[in-house]
């Protein structure tokens, strides 16, 4: 139990690992219930694993418990790995590896550019962002991400504009355009 933030259907879910198991993940209770269907050696770790989606927003990884039924063993706590730098992680730190800690997402780059410094003349901005996780389209975990670029004090707005809710025409930047790094 204590799987806080992890989400999956109810219902049966696929465990993996050394020993022949069926499971069950509760997304209310945010629990995972495991029957043995084999022989389980004594004094002999066992391995398994089984895959949960994790939440959209940072956190630290939440205490864990195990326990059995059928033959009795209370809840005891289970601890996770906190030295382990994960590889293929920007920016990864011992600790990472913690079951269910999330990070924030963040920008990795971000730089920001124009196709014309003349007075009057039409100017294509040009964004050019990378972020530490993948974003996806509307989910079950939320409707819409955006990206609101603030600051552009002075620019007119053009006679033939039509109101879209905001929304600009964005396209990719040609290629010999040079970008003024903001990372700073």
């Amino acid at each position: 139990s204590g799987l806080s933030g992890a989400s999956a259907p109810s219902g049966a879910l696929g465990v993996a690992g050394d020993v022949n198991m069926q499971g069950s993940f509760n997304n209310i209770t945010k629990q995972m219930a495991m029957q043995v269907l084999t022989t389980v050696p004594a004094s002999v770790p066992t391995v398994l694993s089984f895959s949960v989606t994790n939440p959209v927003v940072y956190q630290d990884s939440p205490p864990i418990s195990v326990s059995a039924s059928g033959i009795s063993i209370p809840a005891f706590p289970v601890s996770g790995d906190a030295e382990t730098v994960l590889s293929g992680i920007p920016d990864a730190a011992a600790g990472d590896a913690m079951p269910l800690k999330v990070l924030a997402v963040s920008f990795l780059v971000k730089s920001i550019g124009q196709t014309s410094p003349y007075p009057g003349a039409l100017n294509t901005i040009l964004v050019t962002l990378s972020l530490s996780a993948d974003i996806r389209g509307a989910t079950e975990f939320y409707d819409h991400w955006s990206v609101v670029i603030s600051g552009l004090l002075g620019a007119p707005v053009m006679a033939n504009a039509t109101d879209s809710g905001g929304a600009l025409d964005v396209s990719a930047p040609p290629e010999t355009v040079n970008m003024t790094d903001l990372t700073g």
